[in-house]
């Protein structure tokens, strides 16, 4: 049975708490010459850059960061990126997908939105790699390496390019999708 084939979907209920979506760690997707690498949501880097220092990352309720991808106002308190910081944030996105597809990762996948199944439209995506699940056979992994601490998205689905990540993130034959 191929991965495609034996994905999981589930529904959540109730809560709306996010535990966050991940691949490699920024660090691994951004790296320095002088460090040999920094989280983009822990230490900034020696070169001046927004994106790398971590302006744009929240952090879930478990304490992983997510990278937020929104060219306009989707989490509060975070700041609007300028064209440059856009296009930088787009790249370390498409890196990570990169890392993600190159490893044949299991990607946690949660949507949201207004009035949802009645017609409603959707307005973010999130998405994490899973260690859960065994990429190879979807079978589940001991529960000590069931946390990821890796970098995860927040997508908008408000801006073209956030639509974008999420149609390649979801069509990619190199990625599990267990859509949450």
């Amino acid at each position: 049975m191929s991965k495609k084939a034996s994905r999981t979907s589930t529904k959540r209920k109730g809560s709306k708490q996010r535990n966050g979506f991940g691949g490699a760690s920024a660090a691994q997707v951004q790296a320095t010459p002088a460090q040999g690498g920094s989280a983009a949501c822990d230490s900034p880097p020696p070169a001046a850059s927004r994106v790398r220092d971590g302006a744009f990352c929240v952090r879930s309720s478990l304490g992983v960061p997510f990278l937020v991808v929104s060219d306009r106002g989707l989490v509060s308190g975070l700041p609007t990126p300028s064209p440059e910081e856009w296009k930088e944030l787009l790249a370390l996105c498409s890196d990570l997908t990169k890392q993600w597809e190159s490893r044949g990762a299991v990607v946690l996948s949660d949507f949201e939105g207004e009035f949802m199944g009645i017609e409603g439209e959707l307005v973010s995506a999130s998405f994490q790699r899973s260690l859960c699940l065994d990429p190879q056979g979807l079978r589940p992994l001991p529960a000590g390496s069931a946390v990821s601490r890796d970098m995860g998205l927040l997508v908008d689905f408000r801006c073209e390019a956030g639509v974008a990540l999420a149609k390649r993130i979801m069509e990619s034959d190199s990625l599990c999708e267990a859509i949450w």
